[in-house]
């Protein structure tokens, strides 16, 4: 069950990567290393993203660009040590690659260690290393948020609160060990998009109940319904006349308050 233990899947961090080196390039070089299941790029928002830009006409083209690091994931703890002693000092675009091995247990730096302090002295204040994510697909696993997260740091927890009957709630908490590694992933992934769902990213409260995450995570559910209603009228004429009425949004606030209960 995944739902609420901490990432332990055996990765390597990868620094001094090309910023030009993109995700498949890197692939491509570890080709050979076995046990290699997933690689992803460390990213950022592109302040001077023009969506007008021709692609490839340089960074101006690019919505995110790389921070020069990023992680490799295997299937065994055993597999990424060979793939540490195998590829350590590797060329890819010119540049040497430096691989450590990245523990979830792994200390931190002196300014990780101040980071997290920083975020823990308010308790009623937001959390600058855990991140809320709402309006989660109810087909997602914490191994597709781990996945979705993990580019832009290391990460001390992943939690997908799961009801009675096994389903998750449609939220869910990414806890990052530094607060810039957090800042990071929420400037990227804003306006990220799960099995057809926007997610929605807040910093973590302390002091938030399970109940109140609830009730939030069915407002967003009914917002999504409405706006989604609005635009049917607007693409099919005949339907303009079509919307909710208050008996209609009470049935269905209730059964959605029902089915996130458990």
């Amino acid at each position: 069950n995944d739902q609420d233990r901490e990432v332990d899947a055996s990765s390597i961090y990868v620094k001094n990567l090309a910023f030009s080196t993109t995700e498949k390039t890197l692939s491509k070089a570890l080709r050979k290393a076995e046990g290699l299941a997933s690689v992803t790029i460390a990213k950022k928002r592109n302040l001077k993203y023009d969506p007008s830009a021709p692609k490839n006409s340089g960074d101006t083209s690019k919505k995110h660009l790389s921070m020069g690091y990023g992680f490799l994931s295997f299937r065994s703890a055993a597999d990424a040590k060979n793939a540490l002693e195998r590829f350590q000092d590797i060329e890819v675009d010119g540049h040497k690659l430096i691989l450590k091995l990245s523990h979830k247990n792994a200390v931190a730096s002196k300014s990780s260690k101040r980071d997290r302090r920083g975020a823990s002295k308010n308790k009623g204040a937001s959390s600058k290393v855990k991140i809320l994510v709402r309006n989660v697909a109810f087909q997602a696993t914490a191994k597709d948020l781990r996945q979705l997260f993990q580019a832009y740091g290391q990460l001390k927890k992943v939690r997908l609160p799961r009801k009675f009957d096994g389903t998750h709630r449609g939220f869910g908490f990414i806890e990052f060990l530094t607060e810039r590694e957090a800042k990071s992933a929420m400037d990227a992934l804003r306006n990220t998009h799960l099995y057809g769902r926007h997610l929605v990213l807040e910093w973590a409260k302390k002091d938030d109940t399970l109940e109140e995450l609830r009730q939030r995570t069915v407002d967003q559910f009914d917002a999504a319904d409405v706006a989604a209603s609005k635009g049917r009228a607007a693409a099919d004429p005949s339907r303009r006349g079509e919307k909710f009425t208050a008996k209609m949004f009470s049935k269905k606030n209730k059964r959605r308050k029902k089915n996130t209960q458990g």
